[in-house]
């Protein structure tokens, strides 16, 4: 993490050592759950095509964030 970090790619951490077991978690988390997860989204999600869907859902919460920015924040980044 901290190589992305000094590449910019990824932003600094408050807490690395939370991100990083954050980040491993759900990644775990997909392995575990992989049989409820296929039941609710209707494919496997480590299957090729699920790959690809769940995928780009990830990319895009952590590329994008999943939280709208609140009324007074005026969208600015936080950091």
């Amino acid at each position: 993490m901290k190589a992305l970090e000094q590449a910019g790619i990824i932003r600094p951490s408050r807490d690395g050592a939370v991100r990083e077991a954050f980040l491993l978690s759900n990644d775990l988390a997909v392995l575990l759950f992989r049989p409820h997860l296929s039941h609710v989204v209707g494919i496997d999600p480590l299957s090729r095509d699920g790959l690809v869907r769940w995928g780009t859902e990830v990319v895009d919460i952590y590329s994008d964030r999943v939280f709208a920015a609140a009324a007074d924040d005026g969208g600015s980044d936080r950091g």
